[in-house]
């Protein structure tokens, strides 16, 4: 019954299902006979819920990230995406208001990430007390619109945050974009981060994994987009 009643209580606060809740009731009155001693066959409906995306243990995905910075303006901001022994990437660099610069950014190469019937993306990062953007493009193109979200970090601590694809803005060269279709999982080609909080000085956000995910879990953080700015 401890087994049972643990189940139940994180499984109602994440991803149990009625089904399965009923499941637990008839096996309770003999109806229906399951095994409640392995906690891997409990957690499987969890562990469905999210999609790995990225998890920087590779190779092959070290040499799918590439930096664009404001010096295609003529700022001289840069930035880069290294990759670390302990299967985590950086995103670090300086950023510099000169020369009407202030962004510095890395993404993904175009691929087909297939997410759709996902909510929206988690992170699991460490940063440096900085707004950093968790940006998506829906195209193979270079420039062109991109969805936006903001997030706060808070100094050298380990975070978890949702962003669900409506809380997306869609923008273009930093102003946002009106009547353009919302981001959905499958538009999904690119995926980046973005500094641009317009302060000079070296930045570091490290990243652990990025996900996909079915529905939200209640015991994790939630972090909107606070952005107030016109632009994105």
């Amino acid at each position: 019954m401890w087994h049972l009643s643990r189940s139940l209580y994180w499984g109602v606060g994440s991803t149990l299902t009625w089904s399965m809740i009923l499941t637990f009731f008839l096996s309770g009155v003999g109806l229906i006979d399951i095994e409640l001693t392995s906690p891997d066959t409990l957690f499987v409906e969890q562990d469905m819920n999210e999609k790995t995306v990225l998890n920087f243990d590779t190779i092959q995905e070290a040499e799918q990230w590439t930096s664009v910075n404001d010096d295609v303006m003529g700022g001289v901001s840069q930035s880069q995406m290294h990759f670390t022994e302990h299967g985590t990437a950086i995103f670090a660099g300086t950023l510099s208001l000169e020369n009407n610069g202030g962004f510095a950014s890395v993404r993904t190469h175009p691929n087909r990430y297939e997410l759709q019937g996902y909510e929206g993306l988690v992170i699991r990062a460490k940063g440096d007390g900085r707004r950093y953007k968790l940006r998506i493009r829906t195209d193979d193109r270079w420039d062109g619109i991109a969805y936006s979200a903001d997030f706060e970090t808070t100094d050298s601590e380990w975070m978890t945050i949702y962003v669900s694809f409506g809380e997306f803005v869609p923008t273009l060269r930093g102003w946002r974009v009106p009547n353009v279709l919302p981001l959905s999982g499958d538009m999904v080609r690119q995926i980046g981060f973005m500094i641009a909080d317009k302060q000079n000085g070296p930045f570091q956000l490290e990243v652990d994994s990025i996900s996909a995910y079915r529905t939200r879990l209640e015991s994790t953080v939630q972090l909107e987009n606070v952005s107030l700015d016109p632009r994105a």
